[in-house]
């Protein structure tokens, strides 16, 4: 038989719906900071690299241009 301690009526508590919240907003911060950060890194790109990874230039400069909280 499991013994209830401290800790495991903790972990059994629900957790309050700001702290979701939070959660799921932190989640889209770690989002939006990514597709930013790849559209950088896309911006910085040569056109033969764009090629490589089977990109054009329009669908390029069209994505690079995008707001980060645009997919």
């Amino acid at each position: 038989m499991r013994a209830i301690t401290e800790d495991s009526v903790i972990q059994n508590v629900e957790k309050p719906l700001w702290h979701n919240r939070l959660e799921q907003f932190k989640q889209q911060l770690v989002v939006w900071w990514k597709r930013a950060q790849e559209r950088k890194q896309l911006a910085q790109m040569s056109q033969a690299q764009w090629k490589d990874i089977g990109v054009t230039m329009s669908d390029a400069k069209q994505e690079i241009n995008k707001p980060f909280w645009k997919r």
